[in-house]
């Protein structure tokens, strides 16, 4: 319909603004029909095209939401009875397996909690965080992904 609209409104300023009127009404006349009707199309797809985009970012949104929900209903008894190693090893687990991650490690400022999943074999609990990358996202607060051997 809006493309429909502004092919018409552009057919009106060819007949208005033309000094040949009687080119102009045949130059409308041939081109009008097929303008209207490709301009609309053309319009509809790409409307079609922006609503599918919104209507999957909502639900990419619920998806994440309902995840960070059940994860924090899965682990939030475990830290009801503090932040030790025994909740921490359980709420890794929890994270590990929601989460998908290779590997998830729980630290204090300085000391690491528990370690599981992949590179659990050199990390040993209650011992001083050894990893720049670990050092890294205690430092900025943010969570960080290793995608190689040198990264972490």
């Amino acid at each position: 319909m809006i493309g429909a609209i502004t092919e018409i409104i552009q057919m009106g300023c060819i007949l208005l603004l033309s000094n040949d009127i009687h080119h102009a009404v045949i130059l409308v006349s041939f081109i009008a029909l097929p303008m209207i009707i490709i301009n609309s199309l053309e319009t509809a797809i790409f409307l079609t095209i922006i609503l599918s985009t919104i209507k999957q970012e909502e639900q990419m949104r619920a998806v994440q939401t309902h995840d960070v929900l059940q994860l924090a209903n899965e682990t939030l008894p475990y830290f009801r009875s503090g932040l030790n190693e025994k909740s921490a090893k359980q709420t890794a687990e929890i994270i590990l397996r929601l989460m998908q991650v290779l590997a998830v490690a729980i630290t204090k400022k300085k000391d690491i909690l528990t370690h599981i999943g992949a590179g659990s074999d050199h990390y040993v609990t209650s011992k001083e965080i050894i990893t720049d990358l670990s050092k890294e996202v205690i430092q900025s607060g943010h969570l960080k992904v290793a995608h190689s051997r040198e990264e972490i």
